[in-house]
């Protein structure tokens, strides 16, 4: 009896590994906050397999990348920003988002500090630097016609394709501001090659394939039960999850420390302390996003963002 016991233990043991759940994800490793902490913890420590997953975990380097890897069914989960997620909706890409990250450092208009541009009236005439499709593409709408001015016609808005043709047009001068984000604000700010006029906050999305939550009922709240360990390993092991994020961008550790300050999970002292809900706010923030994109036009269907959202 012992034996068999002993036997139906083991087999038990093996159907459990044996269920495993395949999942596939992807994290952003270049020009991010926080998330690409929780993608190399990810990577790097054994929780995904205690969670009853068997996971491929690769960085990719751009938000394009991350968005173009999940509609073409490359992967299952990204961690990517609000903008992908809103375009995502909107190309007819059947996807959930399931949490976020909270704050992924802060995104600003920035302008030289020898600039005579002195407050956004003064961007008349001028040419302001963003990247269309984007979460930078918002405010550098937004916030010129706060100030009273006409985005489209009392300034020139130039579309660049990335932060290194955007950064090179704003060192040259081709360009009189333009809008970036953490950690290359924080850079920026802290070599004093930026002056800002107004920034906000940037917060990270985690989104879940349509197709693979519905192959994988409850493997959402799996999922998160997971994020949440790697979100508090983050926080417990800064140096070593900042040093390991910085190898993968190219970003010295201290700076990425600079930048995730303003981010509650990261300064979470408990696991209880972690929070990776999407809240009411953060619901109607992305339901405005989704607004301003097709308004825009740079989606070709208005997104149902509120019925997307776990």
């Amino acid at each position: 009896m012992i034996r068999g016991a002993a036997v139906v233990l083991l087999l038990a043991a093996s159907a459990r590994a044996a269920a495993a759940e395949e999942i596939r994800i992807a994290f952003p490793s270049v020009g991010t906050v926080i998330a690409g902490n929780i993608g190399a913890v990810l990577q790097k420590t054994g929780i995904m397999k205690a969670r009853g997953f068997d996971a491929a975990i690769t960085p990719l380097p751009l938000g394009r990348e991350l968005k173009e890897a999940l509609a073409a069914d490359r992967v299952d989960v990204i961690f990517t920003s609000e903008a992908n997620f809103i375009v995502l909706l909107g190309q007819g890409v059947p996807c959930r988002a399931i949490g976020t990250f909270g704050s992924m450092g802060e995104m600003a208009l920035v302008v030289k500090p020898e600039s005579p541009i002195r407050q956004l009236s003064d961007l008349k005439g001028k040419k302001l630097a963003t990247i269309f499709g984007t979460s930078l593409h918002e405010p550098a709408i937004d916030w010129p016609r706060e100030a009273g001015l006409d985005p489209r016609k009392d300034l020139e808005l130039v579309n660049m394709r990335g932060m290194g043709p955007m950064n090179a047009a704003f060192q040259s001068g081709d360009v009189d501001a333009m809008v970036t984000f953490d950690p290359y604000l924080t850079q920026g700010v802290e070599r004093r090659d930026y002056r800002v006029l107004r920034k906000t906050g940037l917060d990270g999305i985690v989104l879940m394939s349509g197709a693979y939550e519905s192959a994988h009922p409850g493997a959402a709240k799996k999922f998160n039960a997971a994020l949440r360990e790697a979100a508090f390993y983050v926080a417990a092991h800064k140096e070593e999850t900042n040093a390991w994020a910085g190898d993968l961008s190219g970003m010295p550790a201290a700076l990425l420390a600079e930048a995730s300050k303003g981010n509650a999970n990261y300064n979470a002292k408990t696991l209880a302390g972690i929070d990776l809900r999407i809240s009411p706010a953060y619901r109607e923030k992305l339901a405005r996003l989704g607004r301003f994109f097709f308004e825009e036009k740079l989606i070709p269907a208005r997104p149902d963002v509120l019925h997307s959202i776990e």
